[in-house]
Formats: C-alpha cells, sequence, structure tokens
C-alpha cells in the first residue's frame, strides 16, 4: 500500500510542476509585454513631444520673422515710440495686436535695457524688467517658466532682434506647452500624465523616480542645465494586474484538472504495478506455509510478467524437488528398515550356529554326552527360531498394504512418474 501512494503522490509532482514553470513563464512573458508596451508608448510620446517642440520651434522662427518685418514696415510714429522707449498707447497695444493676428501664446517686446515695451500676454506688464530674455541667443528655441499674472505656465520661447535707426529691440515670442499639447490625443487609457513646473516638486520627483517604476518622467530643462518642468507619464498597471489575474485563473483550472487526472492516474498505474506484487506477497505467504501447489494465475507482460512467470517456475521447481524428496526418504526408511530387520534376524542365527556346530563337533568327538547336549541345543534353537517367527509375524504386520482397490490408470503417465522417481 506504501508504494502505492509513493507513486500517487510521485505522479502528482511531476504532473504539477511543469505547472509551476508555466507560471513562471507566463509572469516572465506578461512582465515582459508590459515593458514592452511601456517602452513603446514612452517612444510614441518622446517622439511625439519631439515631433511638437519642433514644429513650434520652426513656427516661432517663421511668425517671428514676420512680427519683424511687419513692425519695421510700421508708421514713423510707432518706430520712433519704440526706439525711444516711449509707453505710448500704440506701444503698450503693439504685443497685444500681434499675439491675436500670430496666434502665439507669448509675445514681449523688449528694449537694449530688458525694459518690457509691450506685453502680449500680460499687457499691464510693461515696464518691468526682463534682463535674463537678453542673455538668450537669437532664433534659439528654449524652454522657460512664464509668469503671467497670478499663475506660472512652461514655454517654448525664442528671441529675435530687431535694429530701429540706430536702436536695438527684442521681439519675444513663444507657446504655452502642457500635457494636452505635447501629448499624442490617440495615446491608450492606460497612459495618464501629470505636468509639474515647480522645480521644487521636480526635485521630489526625482527622488521618487526609483521607488515607483511605473512612473516614466519626461524633465525640461532650461539654459543653465536645471530641471524646470516635468512631464510625468503614468502608464496604468491594470494591463498587467488584469493579465495575472487570467493568467492565475486558467492555471489554476489547468492545475485542478491535471492533479484530478494525475490522481487517476496514479491510481490506476498504481494498481497495474502493485495488483501484481500484493498477489506475490500472498503467493510467498502460502508457500511459507508449505503450500507448494499455490501458483498465480495473473497474466501481464513486461518485467512484473517476467517476475511472476519466474515464481510460477519456483514453485513448480520445489514441488518436484518436494516429490524427489519424499521418495529418497522413502527409500532410506526401507533401508533403515532392512537394516534393522537384519540386525534382528542376526541375533537369533548366531545362537543357532553355534548350537549346531556344538552338536557336530560332540557327536564325532564326545558322543557319550551328545543326547544331553542335543536336548540343551534342540530347546535352545526352538527358543531362537519362535523369536524370528515373532519377527517375521511383526514385519508382515508392519508391511500389511490396504485392500486394493482396482480403477484405470494410464500406463505411460505411470511410467512417466516412475522414470522421474528413479531418474531413469
Amino acid at each position: 500500500m506504501r508504494i502505492r501512494y509513493y507513486l500517487i503522490i510521485i505522479i502528482i509532482v511531476i504532473t504539477i510542476f511543469p505547472v509551476g514553470i508555466l507560471a513562471g513563464w507566463f509572469y516572465r512573458n506578461i512582465a515582459d509585454e508590459y515593458k514592452k508596451r511601456s517602452n513603446i508608448y514612452l517612444e510614441q510620446i518622446s517622439n511625439y513631444i519631439r515631433s511638437v517642440v519642433e514644429n513650434k520651434a520652426r513656427n516661432l522662427k517663421e511668425t517671428l520673422q514676420n512680427l519683424a518685418d511687419y513692425i519695421a514696415n510700421a508708421d514713423a510714429e510707432l518706430l520712433n515710440d519704440l526706439s525711444n522707449s516711449n509707453y505710448s498707447s500704440n506701444v503698450i497695444e503693439l504685443a497685444l495686436k500681434l499675439k491675436n493676428a500670430s496666434g502665439l501664446d507669448i509675445i514681449e517686446i523688449i528694449n537694449s535695457e530688458g525694459k518690457i515695451l509691450s506685453s502680449g500676454h500680460w499687457t499691464a506688464n510693461y515696464g518691468q524688467s526682463q534682463k535674463i530674455k537678453l542673455t538668450w541667443q537669437n532664433e534659439v528655441p528654449l524652454y522657460h517658466i512664464e509668469r503671467i499674472v497670478n499663475k506660472k505656465v512652461f514655454t517654448v520661447q525664442m528671441k529675435r532682434s530687431l535694429k530701429l535707426a540706430d536702436k536695438d529691440i527684442y521681439i519675444i515670442g513663444g507657446y504655452i506647452l502642457d500635457e494636452k499639447s505635447l501629448l499624442p490625443q490617440y495615446l491608450s487609457p492606460e497612459v495618464k500624465a501629470t505636468f509639474v513646473i515647480d522645480p521644487d516638486k521636480v526635485n521630489e520627483y526625482k527622488n521618487k523616480e526609483n521607488i515607483a517604476t511605473r512612473y516614466f518622467p519626461k524633465y525640461f530643462y532650461d539654459t543653465e542645465g536645471k530641471a524646470i518642468a516635468l512631464l510625468n507619464v503614468e502608464i496604468s498597471t491594470e494591463f498587467i494586474k488584469q493579465a495575472f489575474r487570467n493568467v492565475y485563473i486558467k492555471l489554476i483550472a489547468i492545475a485542478l484538472l491535471l492533479l484530478v487526472i494525475s490522481i487517476a492516474l496514479g491510481i490506476i498505474l498504481s494498481n497495474h504495478i502493485t495488483k501484481p506484487l500484493e498477489i506475490l506477497v500472498s503467493a510467498s505467504s502460502e508457500v511459507g506455509k508449505g503450500n507448494l501447489n499455490h501458483y498465480i494465475n495473473y497474466k501481464t507482460k513486461g518485467e512484473i510478467g517476467s517476475l511472476i512467470s519466474s515464481f510460477n517456475y519456483m514453485i513448480k521447481s520445489l514441488n518436484e524437488a518436494q516429490q524427489k524428496l519424499i521418495v529418497i526418504e522413502r527409500l532410506n526408511a526401507w533401508r533403515e528398515a532392512a537394516r534393522r530387520i537384519a540386525h534382528e534376524i542376526k541375533n537369533p542365527i548366531s545362537p543357532i550356529q553355534v548350537c549346531i556346530k556344538t552338536l557336530i563337533k560332540a557327536k564325532s568327538d564326545k558322543p557319550h554326552i551328545f543326547d544331553s547336549l542335543f536336548e540343551e541345543s534342540t530347546k535352545t534353537i526352538l527358543e531362537e527360531v519362535s523369536k524370528l517367527h515373532s519377527l517375521a509375524d511383526s514385519f508382515s504386520l508392519f508391511a500389511q498394504m490396504p485392500n486394493p482397490v482396482k480403477t484405470l490408470a494410464d500406463i505411460n503417465s505411470l511410467l512417466g512418474k516412475f522414470c522421474n522417481y528413479t531418474n531413469l
């Protein structure tokens, strides 16, 4: 019985073990698929952002060229006010008009001292200093956080210089960038984005970058190489969770099915293997009790079949050896009986022989005592003959056979058995 349980357990382990390997394989494939999809999304987003920024930079360059041409061809009064940094109504409203006409989100006109002459996105900001923008290279796009009234926006801007008389003025234009403009509209719902333009919060996200691996940040740097904005792309893990759930449900179903199959298969195989063994054990027990006629009537192939055939052959050999041993024991018994009978016969014969020899000698040498010796010797001889007679009666009684019962017999079979017993 213990072998049966061991076989069932081994079959269950062998059957369930591949399920564990399959689960690990599925887990790895799903994780790889998640990484693959994440990389695809990130590549799409990166390419789209690059395309958006390049398009806006190209538009900025063309638009600023057109605006510079427009200002250069303006009336003399406006040009005079601009060159002399006069904050006339025409100058103050100029940037707003240009903003509405060009479609730019950000537009400023500043003088060579960095003072704002006109602002289209914040008209009340004229006269404020923007010296940092004087350091920008001409017609080179760059990222900048722009303040508009009480809020900050992230922009891509470009500067273009314009010479009026003997003085330089600068036209600065730009577009506002946010998650709506930087992310493609066709992006999967699995992708979410958070746009951060606070440098302090950007640094916080930098510290979290290695903690939450599902976040993929896209940093934007200013001219000094400082991260001033962050588009934090979050790729939902719901896909991988759902995939894991589906896989686990399928694997559990497969495992249960394989468990039932393995148990049934284990029982069938164990019965196929252990049943002949149990029969062999039972037959061995019978043989141990002395029953040498207990053969196994079980047909099977393979090693078990060979074992059963060998067992039956062993029983047959033992049975034949037992029959031969019985014959030998009988012969030995008769030899011993004959030896003892011969010994018992010798005992009375010796006195008879002595008496006869004595009588013969007395008759020839001492006839005068022959008569007395004859009487004594014949008495002794009769006593010993009586003993022989008793011994013969006892032996006749011991060797007496039962009354014969006549039956039909196969003489060939009897002769064959006789030859087997006598080794002829």
